[in-house]
Order: C-alpha cells, then structure tokens, then sequence
C-alpha cells in the first residue's frame, strides 16, 4: 500500500513540472466598440509595454499581432474590415518587452475566437536596399537612441494622392512594413541597418488611379531622394495569416 501511494505521487509531480506554460497574456485588458464613424486609427506601445489601439479594425489588429501588412490576411468575414474597436492591454511588470505581440495574439483569441494558420506563397516583392553604395543616407532618415525616449509610433496623413509620414524611432523593418502598405506587396529589409531611425518622408502614392494633389515626388522617388533608400523588384517567400474561425467580441 505504501509503495503504491509513493508511486502516485512521485507520477503527480512529473506531471506537474512538465505541465506546459500557459499562453502570454496582458495583465489587465480591454476591447470596446467605437462607434464614433471616424476612419482615423492608430495604435501605440508606450515605454512600459502597455498597448493602445483606437478606432482599429479587427484586420487592423490582427496586423499588429502578427506583424504582417494587409494583403497578407487571407479569409474572414466583411466586418473584420467594418466593425471598429478601442483595445488596451496592459502587461505585469515582469512581462518581457518583446513577448507583447504574444499576448496581443492571445487577446484576439480569447475575445475575438480568432483562430488562424499561417501559410508561405512565392510571390513578387520588393527588396528595401540602400540607394548609395557607400551608404549614405538622406536628410529624412536619421539615427535616434531609444533608451530614454518613447519609440516606434508612426503618423501617417494621406489625402487625395498626397502623403506625409513622420516616424520616431523606426526599425527598417518598421520602415518596410509601413511602406508595403502603400505598394501592396512584401517589403523586405536588406538594407542592413540596424538601430532605430526618424523618418520624414513626403510623397505621392504609387497605387493607380490617384492623382496627386501637390509636386511631391512619388513614393518611389522619395525614399531614394529622402531617406537614401530604394525599392527594387524581387521574388520571394511571403507570410500569409489565414483566418480559419472568428467571432465578434462581446463587451467587457
């Protein structure tokens, strides 16, 4: 008898330290509707990880979970794109900074049923490159030290063809994930800058059928003439973010 209860209790506790940890998750967090009619949105993270988004879209959230622009969400129904949402989440202080997309992912899935499966496509891309061989930069593009400034938010104003950004404290690849955006295909980083950067940029947009309403270069032209970089065509491996299942969230 006495073997038999050592034994049981010795498998109980295999089994819990091998248990596997349970996914990442904001501390405190919130979604609600927004119902103001307003198009305008964005989305933050603040210098303790805390993330804010206003006026997003499902899509749009979807985006800042899993990195990827919008031609790379696949599925799902109109409202995604309609239905509008506030969204905070706030994470412990012992949250590392960089699992914060971990539990934006885990938020969308508990509120939102989402659920999701990721595919890889070859597809024609862009390749984000240096303009000059000896690396120069243009005026709109200069190095910032994140370590005692808030970091990675972008404006973005675009009107009737015509646009304007001012980044603070961009990665590349933030750079590159805001121009997809504008060019409807994958952007990749082979600049090989690291770092973080401030970005001034004022353009006209690529996509057809939009006539600019000032002389400012287009999108192409500006990144070369403003900021030292340039897109050239490629093909490559594209992340896909198919939507498999997904369910309005009810209010918190």
């Amino acid at each position: 008898m006495t073997r038999t209860v050592l034994c049981a209790g010795l498998l109980a506790t295999v089994t819990l330290h091998g248990q596997t940890p349970g996914p990442l998750a904001f501390e405190v967090a919130s979604i609600k509707p927004n119902n103001s009619g307003s198009t305008r949105s964005g989305s933050s993270i603040s210098s303790t990880g805390r993330y804010e988004g206003t006026n997003l879209t499902l899509h749009g959230l979807i985006q800042d979970a899993y990195r990827v622009r919008e031609f790379q969400i696949v599925g799902g129904p109109d409202w995604i794109k309609g239905d509008r949402f506030d969204v905070i989440g706030k994470p412990s202080e012992t949250a590392p900074s960089e699992s914060l997309r971990d539990m934006l992912r885990t938020l969308l899935a508990d509120r939102f049923k989402l659920v999701v499966h990721q595919e890889i496509r070859e597809q024609p891309v862009y390749a984000l490159t240096l303009a000059q061989t000896e690396g120069k930069l243009g005026q709109g593009l200069v190095a910032v030290d994140c370590s005692q400034r808030l970091c990675g938010n972008t404006n973005t104003n675009e009107s009737n063809g015509s646009g304007t950004v001012k980044g603070t404290g961009l990665t590349m690849e933030d750079l590159a994930g805001w121009t997809a955006n504008r060019v409807d295909r994958a952007v990749i980083n082979r600049t090989g800058l690291s770092g973080t950067y401030d970005v001034d940029l004022k353009y006209t947009s690529p996509r057809p059928g939009i006539a600019p309403t000032n002389d400012a270069p287009s999108l192409f032209t500006a990144l070369q003439e403003q900021l030292g970089l340039k897109l050239e065509g490629s093909r490559g491996p594209v992340e896909f973010i198919v939507i498999d299942h997904v369910e309005r969230p009810s209010e918190n």
